[in-house]
């Protein structure tokens, strides 16, 4: 059991690496966010939420919402969203759907800002023990860590089968190596059984 678990993790890394080296994948696309936007009122709704850019690092999604919410003058929406957001999390089918009642219990009782906090984080709400959960800003929802990821070129969350192609500077699905919308016929020769 634990040798099929070392070869699935080679091969992952192996897929990985495949993409990097033949410079297909954009490896910044799924990168946090630098110190370079983060402008004064970026930092106050960090602050808002706990997070402080050096021990606590926000998610890349809420990153990109916030200074979105900043360029835009749209700063009041966030002062009292704590609440909000923590509603939100509690409605998530991640957490109600749940078999463990635990889980439950747990989400239920953490302090609102608290929870925000956790799953506004790179780190995420681990309440479940497979990885972390997240709230999507761009889903509207609690996602798994494992299942969706942010791509900061696109300025979306996306399903873990995609990456970002450096050439098309889209996101595609993960099968199509290298990419099909870009490199079509190197696409074709690949899937051709």
């Amino acid at each position: 059991e634990e040798e099929e678990e070392e070869e699935e993790e080679e091969e992952e890394e192996d897929w990985e690496e495949d993409l990097v080296y033949h410079n297909y994948a954009d490896e910044g696309a799924n990168g946090p966010y630098t110190n370079r936007g983060r402008t004064p009122e970026v930092l106050e709704v960090f602050a808002i939420f706990g997070f402080d850019c050096v021990t606590t690092v926000p998610h890349q999604c809420f990153e990109l919402t916030v200074r979105e919410a900043v360029r835009n003058r749209r700063l009041d929406d966030w002062r009292a969203d704590v609440g909000r957001v923590a509603a939100a999390i509690r409605r998530s089918h991640l957490i109600n759907d749940s078999w463990d009642d635990q889980v439950k219990d747990d989400v239920k009782n953490m302090a609102d800002k608290d929870l925000v906090h956790a799953a506004l984080s790179t780190r995420g709400l681990d309440i479940l023990g497979d990885g972390g959960l997240f709230y999507s800003f761009c889903r509207g929802e609690l996602e798994a860590m494992t299942h969706t990821w942010h791509c900061r070129t696109c300025r979306s969350c996306q399903d873990w089968r995609e990456w970002h192609c450096k050439t098309c500077n889209k996101c595609t699905y993960g099968i199509s190596i290298p990419c099909a919308t870009c490199m079509p016929q190197q696409y074709a020769k690949r899937m051709a059984f």
